[in-house]
């Protein structure tokens, strides 16, 4: 693992989630939408507490709501995991989550080092650093562990409402389970997040104070499944609250089976991107399959988040800013993929090569490349402002699956999931059935299907491809556009790109300059 000197420091988080108040003397208790511990204590506002605990703090670049995780979050993943170019300097984009290694072309042009193009030259690691500091606000390095603790502290405050004792109008035992069923799901997915990104993290149960026991990512992930296990204790007893707790830009059906399922779901995601393939097990390999088989598959009621065009997620969702033309494009890659393979899925990324000036990692300065305008799916026949992101999904699931079979020894089996996905209705992809599959064939599927889902940067790390070219990172034969030698735009069918990005990363000084502790990290 990769890592820097560091201070392992750790800042308890007091934000609340319906509200843009800093601290809770502020507000006004007897409102029922603000979940004060007072509040919560009534199963009005438990059920309040449980509906919004999806939404994210409040503050980060001045969003509303959840816009820090719904854009920066995702799109942090989509661009260091290769899925999209970002040319801005803005928040520190093309710095931090894009500057990577080298790019070699195929033609005589002459390589070029992105990384070594800025004043002072950094590389990828030495940027994550110097934005890594609370004084630097562009960054966007704190977003996903602003989140993770807040999903947290959330779920903590109903837990221990529940450990006082909530008086329910009717169904009580059954609610109850319910609750803590919720609560454990999304403290599982809040250890994930934090174990699958960070370097350390901690381990908290208390709603209004925080620790300095500082556990590694292995340990994180531990923890995320241990709540996870006490999630489906009592999951099936879901049904209790269903209508209650999802809120309306989760366009899905969640009863208590497809909860299940997705829980079992996040499972196999955290115990397969935690890993580097080479280091899994087959006993591993057959526990992710044991519990993809019992997660998502094709019209069960996954989680996704919708925007509805009339509150904060229209502008700040990462599918959102992908369909506006102007923040995200696709990566070449991506439409590579698609295009040698004949795919019918690159008929949903329509281009127009007159965006403007896009100088990023797989381009020179002042050119203009394919750049994606809209996401259409089933799901946004009309808009591109109610595109879908899903937070878990069956094609994921069943790609889980292809790539345990694979481990397993059966390429024919992981063949006839990669089809599945294939043909599913979101996806539609009109390719001819595989008979026996390949880590390539998986690798490209989950990059196409899964694009715009926030797993594009595990993916690129457990396979290798971040790494540094002198550690046989990077990815080869690829699409790049360049400029040549007579100042036109080219495509170069087979550059090879190297990353050399950091694996993990450590605690935000944000959070860590608040809460000492007398631990030092190990030199990168």
């Amino acid at each position: 693992m990769k890592r820097y000197t560091q201070k392992i420091l750790i800042i308890g988080l007091a934000v609340l989630f319906f509200m843009p108040l800093a601290c809770e003397q502020g507000l006004d208790v007897t409102n029922p939408n603000d979940p004060t511990p007072e509040i919560v204590q009534t199963e009005e506002g438990l059920k309040r507490q449980a509906l919004g605990i999806w939404v994210a703090p409040p503050g980060f670049l001045g969003l509303p709501g959840g816009g820090g995780w719904a854009w920066f979050g995702w799109s942090l993943h989509e661009a260091m995991g290769d899925n999209i170019v970002m040319p801005w300097i803005n928040f520190d984009w093309n710095r931090f989550f894009g500057n990577i290694e080298l790019i070699e072309y195929s033609d005589g042009t002459a390589p070029w080092s992105p990384r070594d193009q800025a004043n002072p030259a950094r590389s990828q690691a030495e940027w994550a650093g110097f934005v890594n500091d609370r004084q630097i606000t562009a960054g966007g390095y704190e977003v996903q562990w602003e989140t993770a603790y807040s999903f947290n502290k959330e779920a903590n405050r109903m837990l221990a409402a529940l450990d006082e004792g909530i008086q329910f109008s009717s169904n009580a035992q059954q609610k109850e389970e319910a609750y803590r069923a919720w609560a454990h799901f999304w403290k599982g997915y809040a250890y994930a997040l934090v174990g699958l990104f960070y370097d350390q993290g901690i381990i908290s149960d208390d709603p209004l104070d925080t620790n300095n026991d500082f556990k590694t990512s292995a340990e994180m992930i531990a923890a995320a499944q241990a709540e996870l296990d006490l999630a489906l204790q009592t999951a099936s007893s879901y049904g209790a609250i269903a209508n209650d707790v999802v809120p309306n830009f989760f366009p899905t059906n969640v009863n208590a089976q497809s909860f299940i399922q997705n829980i079992y779901t996040l499972k196999a995601r955290a115990l397969l991107m935690s890993k580097r393939r080479e280091d899994i097990s087959t006993a591993e390999w057959t526990q992710i399959r044991d519990w993809a088989n019992q997660g998502l598959m094709a019209n069960d009621g996954a989680f996704l988040i919708e925007s509805d065009e009339s509150t904060y997620l229209t502008t700040v969702t990462h599918r959102w800013r992908l369909a506006t033309n102007i923040w995200h494009r696709v990566s070449a890659r991506v439409i590579q993929i698609m295009s040698e393979n004949n795919d019918a899925r690159l008929d949903r990324f329509q281009f127009d090569s007159g965006g403007g000036t896009f100088a990023n990692r797989v381009t020179q300065p002042q050119i203009n490349s394919p750049w994606l305008t809209l996401p259409t799916s089933p799901y946004a026949a009309q808009s591109p402002g109610t595109a879908p992101q899903f937070v878990l999904s069956a094609e994921e699931n069943m790609l889980m699956l292809a790539e345990a079979e694979l481990g397993l020894g059966n390429p024919d089996v992981a063949a006839q999931w990669v089809n599945e996905v294939r043909n599913m209705p979101l996806q539609q992809a009109g390719l001819p059935d595989m008979t026996t599959a390949t880590l390539q064939d998986i690798r490209n599927e989950r990059k196409v299907a899964l694009f715009g889902r926030a797993l594009a940067f595990y993916d690129a790390r457990r396979l290798g491809e971040i790494d540094a070219r002198s550690e046989g990172g990077g990815i080869q034969d690829v699409w790049v556009y360049h400029i040549d030698g007579n100042g036109d735009l080219v495509l170069d069918t087979d550059a090879d790109i190297y990353f050399d990005f950091l694996d993990y990363y450590a605690i935000p000084d944000a959070e860590s300059d608040f809460n000492p502790s007398a631990d030092v990290g190990p030199e990168m």
